[in-house]
């Protein structure tokens, strides 16, 4: 006796195919767990970027607040920077004067002293008509005198003085006829020396 099951089976679900992939194939765990994973930077990640860009973006903003103001005060102080290029010019004369000064007082170049004495020496028959003192101290005196031999006798007593390195010496002498019709005669004369100190006894 032949039995004939006339109920229709079911047949066993198969996962489609999908571009060439066999959707039987691939790991549903795996797929689920990225998916969850995949929420987790909106949840920590995202806020945490949003905190840093709101504090980044409030220090630019200060920046460029300070910035501003800098520049305001930049305008202001727009000639200052001429006014200390002149203020530096003029520190940097006075501190040439001051060193010209500082080498005046080191080697006293008053004339003053000198030409006292040298005056105090003077014979009655001698006179001066110029008294020249040059940058490199040297001296030079050119006069006239009635006598030769008062020429003679100030050189030597200015010389004793203790102003002259180069002691002074007679370098011109001449006879000169004075008076209308030639009267009387001088003796017209030019002394050149260098002077060592102008104070002797000066510490």
């Amino acid at each position: 006796m032949i039995k004939i099951n006339l109920l229709e089976q079911k047949k066993p679900f198969k996962m489609p195919v999908v571009l060439g992939i066999d959707m039987a194939d691939l790991n549903w765990k795996g797929l689920a767990l990225v998916g969850i994973l995949s929420f987790i930077p909106d949840f920590f990640v995202y806020p945490e970027w949003e905190t840093e860009l709101e504090e980044h973006q409030a220090q630019i903003t200060r920046l460029q607040n300070n910035n501003r103001k800098l520049q305001r005060d930049l305008k202001k102080n727009a000639g200052v920077k001429e006014k200390l290029a002149a203020f530096n010019k003029q520190v940097k004369k006075l501190q040439k004067r001051t060193v010209q000064v500082d080498l005046i007082l080191k080697e006293k170049r008053n004339p003053s002293l000198i030409m006292e004495k040298i005056a105090r020496k003077l014979p009655d028959d001698i006179w001066f008509d110029s008294f020249l003192i040059d940058e490199d101290k040297s001296i030079t005196i050119k006069g006239g005198g009635i006598l030769y031999k008062s020429i003679g006798d100030f050189i030597s007593s200015a010389n004793s003085a203790g102003f002259f390195e180069q002691p002074l010496s007679l370098t011109e002498s001449k006879t000169m006829e004075e008076g209308r019709t030639g009267e009387y005669r001088i003796q017209v004369f030019t002394i050149k020396g260098k002077i060592d100190k102008f104070d002797p006894w000066a510490q």
